[in-house]
Order: C-alpha cells, then sequence, then structure tokens
C-alpha cells in the first residue's frame, strides 16, 4: 500500500499527475477557444474598394439556372445580411469576392442603394428619361463628371425578395448613382 506523502492522497492516487491533467485539459480547451474564430467558415469577406478593382473584369450575372437554385439563393440572402453591415455611402458594390469553400473566385453583379437599403443584382436600365444632369461620382480614389439621364427605371433581381422588379429612380441623385453602379459592375465607368 503506497504511503502518505506531499504528492498522493490516502487512496494512492497522485495528486500531483491529477493536477497536471487538470491543467493540460484547461490548456488544450483555451488553445480550441483561442483559434476557433479563425476556424469560423466565412462564406464572403468585406473588403475596402480600391482604383485598381476598375480593371476588374465585367461582374458576372446570375443566370436563370442560378435563380431557381435553393444554394444561390441562400448565398445571396447572406451576402446581402453582410452588406447591410457596411454600407456607409451611397452605393456599395458587391463583385471579385472569393468562395472559400473550394477556392474559386466568384464575381456577381450585385449592388446596394444604401440610402433605401435595398440590394439588387442584374440591374439593366429598360427607360432612361429625356433630361440629362451632371453627376459628380466617384470610386475609390477616382473622381470624374460624368452626364446621365435624371431618371431611370431598371429591371432586376431584388435580393431580399429574391424576385425580379422594376425600380424607378426617386430622384436626380439616386438615378446617378444606380446608373454610376450599373457603370462599375459593366466596366464602362473608366
Amino acid at each position: 500500500m503506497p504511503k502518505d506523502g506531499l504528492f498522493s492522497d490516502k487512496k494512492g492516487n497522485n495528486k500531483f499527475m491529477r493536477g497536471v491533467k487538470i491543467t493540460c485539459t484547461i490548456i488544450f480547451l483555451t488553445l480550441i477557444a483561442w483559434f476557433m474564430p479563425s476556424l469560423k467558415y466565412e462564406m464572403y469577406e468585406y473588403r475596402e474598394m480600391h482604383s485598381n478593382d476598375l480593371n476588374l473584369d465585367v461582374a458576372k450575372r446570375i443566370s436563370s439556372l442560378d435563380f431557381v437554385s435553393e444554394n444561390v439563393k441562400e448565398k445571396h440572402m447572406e451576402l446581402s445580411e453582410k452588406m447591410k453591415l457596411h454600407c456607409k455611402d451611397d452605393v456599395l458594390f458587391a463583385f471579385q469576392f472569393s468562395e472559400k469553400e473550394n477556392n474559386i473566385t466568384v464575381e456577381d453583379h450585385v449592388f446596394m442603394l444604401c440610402s433605401i437599403n435595398k440590394i439588387i443584382a442584374n440591374a439593366e436600365i429598360i427607360k432612361r428619361s429625356d433630361k440629362y444632369i451632371l453627376c459628380t461620382e466617384q470610386y475609390a480614389d477616382v473622381k470624374k463628371k460624368v452626364k446621365r439621364p435624371s431618371n431611370v427605371i431598371i429591371k432586376a433581381i431584388d435580393i431580399d425578395q429574391w424576385d425580379i422588379v422594376q425600380y424607378q429612380s426617386k430622384n436626380a441623385k439616386e438615378a446617378c448613382i444606380i446608373q454610376h453602379a450599373i457603370d462599375i459592375l459593366n466596366s464602362k465607368w473608366v
């Protein structure tokens, strides 16, 4: 029978080894908790715009096959929620973002009108007014003035409703923003 001592109790269990096991377990759980956020799966990540973005390829449009896909719908609605957290100017673009799952770059033709919290994809201008205005537009550190129709009607996918809608600009400023966003996504603004 083992003797009672500094590192053992009356039953002969080694207190020191039990303490080492508990300490190791705590350290292991702490490391898991520490690294867990970096292991968290994020489909999309936000990054600041840069003037080099203006040289990107034309954004890819959501196809009719994608539109009926439940998986594509879920991804775009997730993107929509993330965009709402980052919208601080007039418009927020979502193009040239990566899908981490299989290391493929995914591009989309999506933008958000921040003032009304509307996220739309595949916007196409279907009607322009005959009256023109001068729009002051900026992307990253590039700024210029562009002559544009003062009112537009677009046909697009409303991401939150996941339905095709027609939308008319509410004022001249919004008409500028919409046309600017479409040009950026079609690589026609530069």
